[in-house]
């Protein structure tokens, strides 16, 4: 599906533009994570990412996430980088899922299931 990048936010107020030079930390179907500092992160997403049909879901989903009490971050500010869309996110001090697995192998089962609890 190839979804035009033409639908802005807010229309009447323009993007605020930012580079992202060697600092990539992570790269997903699609999108791009790039750290701006120590306190955030911008996640770019591909040129073919409609504004309306999925980023701003998942703002929708962050904030729905937070308010059940699930930790997550918020995002807070809308950027273009080029001619793509990204949200800037506040970092989080923790560690993920996978790194707590890796680090703990025995008590993973544990881990499986909070994150199956968490989830439902």
């Amino acid at each position: 599906m190839n979804v035009q990048t033409n639908a802005a936010p807010d229309k009447d107020k323009p993007m605020r533009e930012i580079g992202i030079e060697g600092k990539m930390i992570g790269r997903y179907a699609v999108c791009t994570y790039y750290r701006l500092d120590a306190e955030t992160v911008v996640k770019v997403f591909d040129p073919n990412v409609s504004y309306e049909m999925v980023i701003k879901k998942e703002i929708e989903n962050a904030r729905n996430a937070f308010v059940a009490g699930v930790p997550t971050v918020i995002p807070f500010d809308d950027v273009k980088v080029g001619n793509c869309y990204g949200k800037v996110y506040e970092m989080q001090n923790c560690r993920n899922l996978m790194d707590l697995i890796a680090e703990d192998k025995e008590h993973m089962d544990e881990y499986v299931k909070r994150f199956a609890n968490m989830v439902k």
